[in-house]
């Protein structure tokens, strides 16, 4: 975890971004930081509609009254593809490269490892968590279609 970068106490930024994933994104879906805001906003016309398919009925959101996993709406679906979609872009240009007097090379490669942390409910209400990398992946745990480690 050397030279990632990281916040005020020392976390590493990646962490954050899991922990906020896991704890808003899937389960609630509405807390959204302006930057991923916009980047949804911009992929909002290149939605995969077979991904939707893929979510709509499935039980990704947790009922407010009741606690309890709920099924996606189709809008719910969409709106977890297109969170989903932007949170695990990556960058088209090549990383910014910085050359020092010494001869050393710094490249800036943030954002060009992005993982994500997702969860899906249970019902007993906890969840189950998987850190992926693609929308195919990400989609397949939580449409069920690949299995908990634990299940492994």
């Amino acid at each position: 975890m050397q030279g990632m970068p990281r916040n005020a106490r020392g976390t590493p930024a990646g962490a954050i971004r899991a922990a906020f994933v896991v704890t808003a994104l899937i389960a609630s879906g509405s807390a959204l930081p302006p930057s991923l805001r916009t980047v949804i906003a911009q992929t909002q016309s290149v939605v995969r509609e077979d991904l939707v398919k893929k979510l709509t009925g499935k039980k990704l959101r947790v009922d407010k009254q009741t606690g309890k996993p709920r099924a996606a709406t189709e809008a719910e679906a969409r709106e977890t593809v297109q969170q989903l979609t932007a949170l695990l872009a990556r960058p088209t240009a090549a990383p910014q490269v910085t050359y020092r007097r010494d001869g050393t090379v710094v490249a800036n490669v943030e954002g060009y490892f992005d993982r994500a942390v997702i969860a899906r409910p249970r019902a007993n209400g906890t969840f189950e968590t998987r850190c992926v990398s693609t929308l195919d992946d990400a989609v397949a745990f939580l449409s069920g279609e690949s299995v908990a480690l634990e299940e492994r």
